[in-house]
């Protein structure tokens, strides 16, 4: 196996989500139970930060490691002994202690999940667009200072009838945010312009300051003025 994704903990989520995707993956799990609910042979029960297992699960060639397991310990202890069998693999490490996000970074993650601030912001996507897409994208370094502390976020709208955003042109939406894609009558569609104007019924994808969210769903909602 060559180029695949190496689960290193219990997420069967994600064995699920790859599956579905057709992408090749090993899980390696000390969970006995889980591993056979899953019936795969992709899945190495042992311990996850074993160099024993890392190595049978095909690490130094794998194109992706996804670490999530229970103690930020053993996530830095898989994490360093991904990166010595492998300098080049992009590892995506899903952490509990927000204050070791540096030193995972630093002990060469690509990619750092905060799991209590995911949850809290897909909780809060969830309150301010009715949609899980608020969580899915971090701001960049060169980002202004608001962007980088809340992050960017995907807002998901629907324009009620009577609504203010009934009739707008898509340039008087808030500033903060980008249109990215209207549905109308059940299909998606980018290819709009600025003068682009809302109707009831259209679904309204944003990206951008997710804090600008509650002033969209204001504006898309009957009766509020």
């Amino acid at each position: 196996m060559k180029d695949h994704v190496i689960v290193l903990g219990d997420m069967p989520e994600v064995a699920t989500e790859l599956d579905r995707m057709g992408v090749e993956y090993v899980m390696v799990t000390n969970n006995e139970s889980l591993a056979a609910s899953l019936q795969n042979h992709r899945v190495i029960i042992g311990n996850p930060t074993s160099e024993r297992e890392l190595r049978a699960a095909g690490v130094e060639f794998a194109a992706v490691v996804i670490i999530a397991l229970n103690s930020d310990s053993d996530s830095l202890t898989a994490l360093i002994r991904v990166r010595k069998l492998n300098p080049n693999v992009r590892t995506v490490v899903m952490i509990h202690n927000e204050d070791l996000t540096d030193v995972f970074l630093d002990a060469g993650a690509s990619q750092v999940v905060r799991l209590k601030r995911f949850i809290g912001r897909a909780l809060a996507g969830m309150a301010l667009s009715g949609n899980l897409g608020g969580v899915l994208l971090e701001s960049t370094e060169d980002s202004s200072k608001a962007l980088r502390q809340a992050g960017y976020g995907i807002g998901f709208f629907k324009v009620e009838k009577g609504s203010r955003c009934d009739g707008m042109a898509l340039k008087e939406l808030p500033k903060g945010v980008i249109p990215v894609l209207v549905e109308r009558s059940g299909i998606f569609t980018p290819y709009f312009s600025t003068d682009f104007k809302l109707k009831e019924g259209d679904g309204l994808v944003v990206l951008g300051d997710p804090t600008r969210f509650t002033k969209i769903r204001e504006l898309c909602s009957a009766g509020v003025s």
